[in-house]
């Protein structure tokens, strides 16, 4: 079993990848004014001209290749060791499709996870996308709905 990040960003620069600590194998989807692709260490970057976050992580989506993937975005510091960690609670739970985790970003308010429980759709709300780990398996070919969340057109609309 493997672990693979989604980071997704806009306007890379290569510099600030290492101060987020991933130590695993990433794919970066970097929306800016170009569209391309390129290596760079344990980093696969493909950049695209579209926009939004969940235009994004569908883009992740099509590139991911391992078997297990954690979502992230660009604030986000990993701990030393988090790909061991992560891996070791789905093989402790193999029959957990999704585990949120607690995830380090210096520009959050933290919201701390105290104890292991079962997460249901009413409770899994409350955590942001950076702290969902789930078995590319279980998802088959869900995407992300680019209506939902902060839609600039829809809060103009709203707002008159």
């Amino acid at each position: 079993m493997k672990l693979q990040i989604i980071l997704s960003l806009m306007n890379l620069k290569k510099e600030d990848l290492s101060k987020m600590n991933i130590t695993s194998r990433c794919v970066v989807i970097n929306q800016c004014d170009k569209n391309g692709y390129e290596k760079f260490g344990n980093f696969d970057i493909y950049s695209y001209t579209e926009r939004g976050a969940a235009n994004s992580r569908n883009r992740g989506l099509e590139h991911i290749t391992e078997d297990i993937i954690l979502l992230c975005d660009d604030d986000v510091v990993y701990d030393e060791g988090y790909e061991k960690k992560v891996l070791e609670e789905f093989e402790n739970n193999p029959k957990a499709d999704v585990i949120i985790f607690n995830m380090h970003s210096p520009n959050r308010k933290k919201r701390v996870i105290k104890k292991e429980k079962r997460m249901h759709i009413y409770n899994s709300l409350h955590y942001a996308t950076c702290n969902i780990a789930f078995r590319r398996k279980s998802i088959g070919n869900i995407k992300f709905n680019p209506m939902f969340g902060p839609n600039r057109n829809l809060w103009k609309s709203r707002r008159r």
